[in-house]
């Protein structure tokens, strides 16, 4: 380690201003400045001997005391100060000199649960007998005129088929005619041909942390991070899945533009673009196994990406 002294200005002295009362025609009074403002206090920078400053270099960049010490000694003498205001160059040229670091990085799995038990209400299913089997609930509310958008197995058209492919809790509180429609015409296509979907799961009805691991986190425009949970997840048997997120079409336009921005590795402008390019971020991290799809609807599913999730019940 080695220093050299610092070429820097000292910091400018605490200039002094004078003031007097001045009575005004209107019988007011206010104050006046009557000096010049080029009265300074005299008063020196404070310093630190050689130790004490190399303790405090020492402190910070978690450095051993006696190798800067020897280094200060040599740039300012064995009996010479060390303006406090040196102190900031000084740590830059120990940066200058010792940031040679070596990158580590290890991918580590971790597995997400969709539904996580302990955050429900466990009890018993015959609450006359403790030893049947446990049902986990949860209370939800929403407005009378948004009952339409609540599911169970019972209200599609195969309830049994339902629920051997879906409804990995029942029911379902949708937020839009659009995902219930997604349901109903990904339940079809799955009696319709041979596949090998061992779920479709509705998850964006589940946003408690304590119920579900399955969130995204998006920067919003107040500066603060946010949890974002995807609408859709569907599995193959082959450990392959795809993300699919309904999104009105009013959004189209914002979501293409910010997923162009992202490819180019430019920042998300767009409230919803944030949230679409914080789940296309996953398809990132594992192409192979993880697909991201965005269907956008009106009144009722464009046909636009329909395709992408067909070709993925195909095994495509």
């Amino acid at each position: 380690m080695a220093f050299s002294v610092p070429q820097v200005e000292p910091p400018r002295a605490v200039l002094m201003q004078t003031l007097d009362i001045v009575h005004t025609g209107g019988g007011n009074t206010l104050l006046q400045r009557v000096d010049a403002g080029d009265d300074a206090l005299p008063s020196a920078p404070p310093e630190l001997n050689t130790y004490a400053a190399a303790a405090e270099l020492a402190a910070h960049y978690h450095l051993p005391t006696p190798e800067l010490l020897a280094a200060l000694r040599t740039a300012y003498g064995p009996e010479g100060d060390v303006p406090a205001y040196h102190l900031p160059a000084l740590g830059a040229q120990i940066e200058a000199q010792r940031a040679h670091y070596e990158a580590h990085t290890e991918e580590i799995d971790v597995a997400v649960a969709l539904v996580k038990p302990e955050g429900f209400d466990a009890r018993p299913a015959n609450p006359q007998d403790p030893q049947s089997p446990t049902v986990y609930t949860a209370r939800i509310s929403f407005a009378k005129e948004r009952e339409k958008l609540y599911k169970t197995a019972a209200d599609t058209a195969d309830s049994a088929h339902a629920l051997a492919h879906s409804f990995h809790y029942e029911g379902y509180n949708f937020d839009s005619g659009a995902e219930i429609e997604f349901l109903d015409w990904v339940l079809a296509q799955l009696q319709a041909q041979p596949h090998q979907i061992e779920g479709l799961w509705f998850t964006g009805g589940l946003t408690d942390p304590s119920k579900t691991d399955l969130s995204a986190e998006y920067l919003g425009d107040d500066g603060r991070w946010h949890r974002y949970t995807p609408d859709f997840v569907l599995r193959r048997a082959d450990g392959k899945h795809l993300v699919v997120e309904i999104k009105k079409d009013i959004f189209s336009p914002d979501i293409k533009a910010d997923f162009a921005r992202f490819e180019q590795g430019q920042a998300p402008q767009t409230a919803e673009g944030r949230k679409a390019v914080a789940l296309k971020r996953w398809e990132a991290l594992n192409p192979e196994l993880l697909r991201y799809q965005v269907l956008f609807a009106s009144h009722e599913l464009a046909d636009e990406g329909k395709a992408a999730v067909r070709h993925f019940i195909q095994g495509r």
